[in-house]
């Protein structure tokens, strides 16, 4: 999930074939919603661990505290996922 716009998300997974797939939509919710339904083998916690490092990051927090939160040794793994 990324955030396009003020008011626009993208949903994006891999289907089947391997291609990369991706819609856009006005709510996060929506976006989230989508993907569970669509993608093959839907969400795993990892990828949500993975939304909300992104949205600290985006907001500003600090990377270092980013990296704390979600216990990752070096901030580069924080940044590389």
């Amino acid at each position: 999930m990324s955030r396009v716009g003020h008011f626009t998300w993208r949903a994006s997974w891999v289907d089947l074939e391997g291609a990369k797939q991706s819609v856009e939509f006005p709510t996060e919710r929506e976006a989230v919603a989508h993907v569970a339904k669509t993608a093959p083998g839907g969400l795993r916690f990892h990828d949500l661990r993975h939304s909300y490092a992104t949205e600290l990051v985006s907001r500003g927090v600090p990377v270092n505290d980013v990296q704390t939160v979600m216990g990752h040794e070096k901030p580069s793994t924080t940044l590389n996922l």
